[in-house]
C-alpha cells in the first residue's frame, strides 16, 4: 500500500511538473505564427493571382 501511495505522488508530481512546463511554449507560438503568416500569403497568392497575372503577360508579350 505505501509503495502505491509514493508511486502515486511521483506520478502526480511529474504531471504538474509536465504541466506547468513552459520551455516548449515559444517554439510551440512560433510554429502557429509561421503556419498563419505562410497560409495568408497562400491564401493572397490565390485571390491576387488571376488579377496580377494577366498585366505580366501583357508586359512580358510586349516585350517580345
Amino acid at each position: 500500500m505505501n509503495q502505491l501511495f509514493v508511486q502515486f505522488a511521483f506520478a502526480r508530481a511529474y504531471v504538474r511538473c509536465t504541466i506547468r512546463s513552459e520551455r516548449g511554449a515559444s517554439l510551440v507560438e512560433y510554429a502557429l505564427l509561421l503556419v498563419f503568416i505562410v497560409l495568408a500569403a497562400i491564401g493572397g497568392l490565390e485571390f491576387l493571382g488571376q488579377n496580377t497575372t494577366k498585366p505580366y503577360s501583357n508586359a512580358a508579350s510586349g516585350l517580345g
